[in-house]
């Protein structure tokens, strides 16, 4: 199946979703008025029905509202054997980003000369540990199309109170794509203008700023196209920063938020 037939497949979901959501809001607002009389219109009773249309819109959204998956694509090519740290600063993001949002999902895909997705649609706090070894070559568009095409896969298999309201899509990397099979950089950038569409976020790590070209090349919008330092402990720079970066916006209204007291990213 297409990526384009996967997305117009989405969208009949969420046109059903949005259609049944508008019949319960119509079947709860008849309720309402029934309930309401001149007689008992006092301010206790109004309060009541504030509460319960409260409680109404809570179930109208129903329970995916707020739903979040973040999906990284890691290189784990021989170029990156030399960065600390990785492993630890991939615990800490995904205890940051449980605090953020308890409410997320996570799928995790590390690859090199091949493609391994470790972690597919896992719940945030009970993922399995990352194995990260290094070696190989840098198969970067086979590993965003394969990925792609598995996350997608899987919205289709779930039910519609379980579908996500925002995919955030991490891609790190240290150098240029060079052992690619499957895809071409035509393919992937054609997947994500497509999918920026259907409310997906795409970010680029890259070591300099001519890894992060490839960002740009792939329609990745320039202002979510960043580096990363590569002194001292890398994976704590990369990590780091793309939790800074996804929780910009939470954290300009809460930011005790991600003060956290202890980094969790040595305790597997």
């Amino acid at each position: 199946m297409s990526i384009e037939d996967l997305m117009k497949r989405n969208e009949k979901i969420k046109q059903k979703q949005k259609q049944k959501e508008q019949d319960q809001k119509e079947k709860e607002q008849e309720d309402l008025q029934e309930e309401q009389t001149p007689e008992t219109d006092t301010e206790e009773e109004n309060e009541t029905i504030d509460e319960e249309e409260l409680e109404f819109v809570k179930r109208r959204k129903g329970a995916h509202e707020g739903i979040r998956e973040i999906v990284l694509i890691i290189d784990e090519s021989y170029s990156m054997i030399d960065f600390d740290g990785v492993v630890e600063g991939y615990n800490t993001f995904l205890f940051s980003q449980q605090l953020i949002n308890e409410n997320t999902y996570v799928t995790t895909t590390t690859f090199n000369d091949k493609i391994n997705i470790q972690i597919l649609r896992e719940k945030i706090g009970k993922t399995k540990p990352l194995k990260y070894d290094p070696y190989g070559r840098t198969a970067l568009y086979d590993a965003i199309g394969t990925t792609i095409k598995r996350v997608r896969e899987t919205h289709l298999k779930i039910g519609d109170d379980q579908q996500p309201d925002e995919v955030i899509f991490g891609i790190i990397t240290d150098g240029e794509e060079n052992a690619s099979i499957k895809y071409s950089g035509k393919d992937i950038k054609q997947m994500i203008e497509l999918l920026k569409k259907d409310k997906w976020r795409f970010v680029f790590l890259g070591a300099t700023p001519e890894v992060c070209k490839q960002g740009e090349e792939l329609g990745i919008d320039a202002s979510s196209n960043f580096t990363y330092s590569t002194q001292g402990d890398v994976g704590k720079n990369i990590f780091g920063q793309l939790g800074q970066i996804l929780a910009l916006d939470y954290t300009q209204e809460k930011p005790s938020v991600i003060n956290m007291k202890k980094d969790p990213g040595k305790t597997r």
